[in-house]
């Protein structure tokens, strides 16, 4: 017969083969007591949900317990209702879940056999499991697709992979990473600020004039008048670029719109209908962008020509980091 431990908020060992149990490690943020006994009654029907074989409700409850009081107990409690349902890959990534929040623990040698079952599992489906934590949580990319925010697990083919995470106010970062076949793997990243936040030398100080002095005339032009070029047209593909631009950066908008959606998504089945959308509007606004950009720098290099045909003197630069370009224009008066 199986028993159920209804201590409550106390640590319990268990083994593999055991039925759902309540504990309570010491959280981060302490739960008020109307959360904890809330997250107590989720955990005892959770448990009876488990004893009569309604494996699927007790997971839900199982996880509303965890969010009101959390506890690396439920998490085991969560793995085995998907080992019984069946859930390989979520089996294994609540158990692995169960071990970074306590890796000490007494059933963790039983833990470790079982996440070794279910390794070998995905290895013959061709996959296998990776989490990716990052500090602070931030929205991550796999392979050039956006997946959600970590932290973040899932299942990929064995072989080199690339990760991209940004967060407003911090830097991207890019993490490539090989992706055992035999293993689940765990990807840390920790964010730094972005450079558009670090603080700028301060400036000199601006010395003014004595009261009365004169002030210095600038230099006086003798050029003459500047000819026509080539008309308005370098202006016109300069527009015509913005434009295209301005439209990439709306359906930017409408896709992270339905980014948003996907994530308030209920089921699986919503989550890929939304998430389908927002790829396709993500490609839209890749489509307008490379457009966009194409224009501006087609009209940018007009105007250079346009200009060059007068007497002004310029100097068109572009630079190019691995992950960004920057370019310079200078112009230089006779």
């Amino acid at each position: 017969m199986r028993h159920f431990c209804r201590l409550p908020f106390a640590i319990v060992a268990l083994v593999a083969l055991t039925p759902p149990v309540w504990a309570d490690p010491a959280p981060v943020a302490a739960p008020t007591e109307e959360q904890r006994t809330e997250a107590k009654a989720r955990f005892d029907e959770g448990a009876a949900a488990y004893r009569a074989g309604h494996y699927a409700n007790a997971v839900e409850l199982f996880l509303a317990a965890d969010a009101l009081a959390p506890s690396a107990a439920l998490s085991f409690n969560v793995a085995r209702a998907y080992e019984k349902l069946g859930e390989t890959a979520k089996a294994l990534r609540h158990y692995r879940d169960f071990l970074r929040r306590a890796p000490s623990a007494p059933n963790a040698r039983e833990v470790r056999s079982r996440i070794a079952t279910l390794e070998t599992r995905l290895v013959e489906r061709g996959l296998q499991q990776v989490t990716v934590i990052s500090e602070p949580e931030a929205d991550l990319a796999v392979d050039g697709l956006w997946v959600g925010r970590t932290p973040w697990t899932g299942e990929l083919r064995p072989g080199p992979h690339r990760l991209v995470l940004s967060r407003e106010g911090y830097g991207a970062q890019s993490r490539d990473f090989e992706l055992s076949a035999e293993h689940a793997m765990d990807v840390t990243v920790e964010l730094g600020p972005s450079l558009s936040l670090r603080a700028a030398p301060p400036a000199g100080p601006s010395v003014a004039p004595p009261p009365g002095a004169p002030v210095p005339a600038g230099p006086k032009s003798d050029r003459t008048p500047r000819s026509e070029g080539l008309g308005p047209w370098p202006w016109v593909t300069v527009g015509a670029g913005g434009a295209a631009l301005a439209s990439a950066g709306v359906l930017e908008l409408f896709r992270r719109s339905a980014e948003s959606d996907a994530r308030r998504a209920n089921t699986q089945l919503a989550y890929a209908d939304r998430l389908e959308s927002m790829q396709a509007r993500q490609t839209a606004a890749r489509v307008l962008f490379g457009v966009g950009a194409g224009l501006v720098v087609v009209g940018t290099t007009l105007v250079i020509v346009d200009l060059g045909s007068r007497d002004d003197r310029k100097l068109m630069a572009i630079t190019c980091a691995p992950d960004a370009c920057v370019g310079r224009m200078e112009v230089a008066l006779p």
